[in-house]
């Protein structure tokens, strides 16, 4: 991967901030207990 240190964290947070909402919206309880 020929990702800069200091983007690749801000990229994937970038990622994943929309699938933390819908993991948290739909999903999060079950996840929560699981993990």
């Amino acid at each position: 991967m020929s990702v800069p240190s200091g983007l690749g964290p801000m990229a994937i947070w970038l990622r994943l901030r929309p699938q933390f909402r819908e993991w948290l919206g739909q999903p999060g309880r079950r996840v929560a207990q699981t993990a």
